[in-house]
């Protein structure tokens, strides 16, 4: 829908725009204040170009101009001094239009809890929102999925995971089941990102400088001491940071339809933050991570990302919930368990999530009912015709070579060789502590005596 066409829609009570400058917005944001409960949440269009200037807009405003975003424009009127607000969003499409950014999935993300919001990516938001009573995540997370549904008849609403729902033309598609074993993937997914994040070969954490690599720690120009690679990425243990980043690479994995629409919420720094505080290097580096890898979706992605730095405690008992939530899937994948213990208790529930969470036993085996309603990976030796050796597998997936029978041959034969040394070394001794037989000896004496 062109834009220019909101101003054919009837005239309410919308009033006039409060579109306002920053420097406008700064001097009466402190009036405001005393007034309303206000936040400043940055919106980040990832695949706009980046605008010069930052507009900040009201919660209306706003909304007005994501409704013609998503086709549901009609739910928001124009009053009668409207000039600002068009403006707004006409600058708001042309960097859209140059960025060619209409032609990928849209995906809606809300990061909580960012020390500084204004600068989670580089170049500063698209825009920022001042938030009247915090009431922009339900207005996009709740209202404006609410308005779809109710203007598209084709449209589903589908949940992927407690973090990830998707608004979809066909809910039955590759991209909802592919998140049907999620949980099931979580170990995998997190095993295989920590292990490619290792061959990096740079770590910035966000407001330093380029650092320089002396003997496996980048050194920085403020004289701090950055651990880089696995090392780094075993510093995070929380279970939200864990599970959202790892949906999020689950999620670039599928091919999502070009008209669906998939909403994001991202609470896991807010909980870092409250758990370690936000001047951590383990949250500056979680942080550093999680924008980094939103910025790399905006690829596949048509990405709308909104920061805030949450203060209340509103979300408290929500997120306690879901690491009650996460604590159980964590040990059902026996996260830190080492891959013996691992292999001996990994057991699914059916066969075709012993399939999606060991990737078909890594094609090195099949999986197996052990017993009633249990289900596990029993590898399978492979043979290399080309080597003519054969390789045998172990693991919970079928995933490591079984190097059991190389290292038994290894320490036999070295205890073997010991003992050979020990006994030769003894018998050398033994000899030269024999007494001359005895023509040898009076021979000796002979000699002596002579």
């Amino acid at each position: 829908m062109r834009i220019t066409s909101l101003l054919t829609v009837a005239a309410s009570a919308l009033g006039a725009s409060s579109v306002v400058s920053a420097h406008k917005h700064n001097s009466d944001h402190s009036s405001k204040h005393a007034q309303h409960e206000f936040e400043d949440v940055s919106i980040y269009e990832l695949n706009s170009v980046v605008s010069p200037s930052t507009p900040i807009v009201s919660n209306k405003d706003a909304m007005s101009y994501l409704s013609t975003r998503f086709g549901v424009s009609d739910n928001y009127k124009l009053g009668k001094d409207a000039s600002d607000l068009i403006a707004f969003i006409e600058s708001q499409y042309e960097s859209r239009q140059v960025a060619d950014a209409d032609n990928k999935p849209r995906v809606v993300v809300s990061v909580k809890g960012v020390d500084n919001p204004d600068q989670f990516f580089k170049g500063g938001p698209s825009y920022k929102v001042a938030d009247k009573n915090h009431k922009l995540d339900h207005l996009i997370f709740n209202k404006l999925p609410k308005q779809m549904l109710q203007a598209f008849d084709e449209y589903k609403m589908v949940e992927l995971t407690p973090e990830l729902e998707i608004l979809t033309t066909e809910p039955e598609s590759t991209s909802v089941h592919h998140f049907k074993y999620f949980n099931e993937q979580l170990y995998k997914i997190w095993e295989s990102f920590k292990s490619s994040f290792g061959k990096r070969s740079q770590i910035v954490l966000s407001g330093e400088e380029d650092c320089t690599l002396e003997s496996g720690f980048y050194k920085c120009q403020q004289d701090e001491t950055i651990a880089f690679g696995n090392d780094t990425v075993n510093l995070i243990n929380d279970k939200l940071f864990i599970n959202e980043l790892s949906q999020l690479i689950h999620l670039s994995n599928t091919k999502v339809n070009t008209k669906d629409v998939v909403f994001v919420k991202l609470d896991s720094l807010l909980s870092l933050g409250r758990k370690i505080g936000q001047g951590s290097s383990t949250y500056q580096f979680s942080k550093k991570v999680l924008g980094d890898y939103l910025l790399s979706l905006s690829d596949k992605f048509d990405l709308t990302v909104a920061v805030t730095n949450e203060e209340n405690s509103r979300y408290q008992a929500r997120l306690n919930k879901r690491e009650q939530q996460l604590k159980e899937v964590f040990e059902v994948n026996h996260f830190g368990k080492r891959d013996g213990a691992k292999a001996a208790s990994t057991l699914y529930s059916t066969e075709e999530a012993c399939q999606k969470g060991t990737s078909d036993c890594s094609s090195h085996g099949t999986c197996t009912e052990v017993k009633s309603g249990s289900w596990s990976c029993v590898c399978k030796p492979s043979f290399d015709k080309e080597k003519s050796k054969t390789t045998h597998w172990v693991g919970y997936d079928c995933s490591k070579k079984d190097i059991s029978a190389q290292a038994n041959l290894l320490l036999w034969s070295g205890l073997l060789l010991i003992v050979f040394l020990v006994g030769g070394v003894q018998f050398l001794f033994a000899i030269g502590n024999d007494p001359l037989p005895g023509v040898l000896d009076v021979a000796t004496l002979s000699k002596k005596t002579a």
